[in-house]
């Protein structure tokens, strides 16, 4: 039996900058698992905010650049993990309006092995 945990990826969420206003619009869909790592990419000529909830601002992420938040690097607790919540949609807004490109949101999780499936 292996204890061990496989990576999984959300799928790539993105909103063109057309799309980015002065409010919070939502880039993709909520996630569908808890989030361990996430990206938020700016590769708009913008600078972005992001959010975890659509009315408070949350990150700040300067025009052609990202942001890399890995939630489980700083556990207290061995079998306890941070982790954004499945279900959790993210937003964004523009800082300074952008004329060209995307933001995007990556996000990875983790899911147990099965036994005979190759896990780690």
């Amino acid at each position: 039996m292996s204890n061990s945990q496989i990576v999984q990826a959300e799928v790539l969420q993105s909103t063109a900058e057309a799309s980015i206003t002065a409010s919070f619009t939502a880039v993709g869909v909520p996630f569908t698992a808890p989030i361990r790592i996430m990206t938020l990419v700016n590769n708009t000529d913008g600078d972005m905010i992001f959010s975890l909830d659509g009315i408070n601002s949350h990150f700040f992420v300067p025009k052609s650049s990202f942001r890399l938040y890995d939630f489980t690097t700083n556990k207290q607790l061995v079998d306890q993990m941070f982790v954004i919540q499945e279900g959790t949609q993210i937003f964004v807004k523009y800082s300074t309006t952008p004329s060209s490109g995307a933001v995007y949101v990556e996000g990875i999780y983790g899911i147990a092995s099965r036994p005979g499936t190759g896990g780690l």
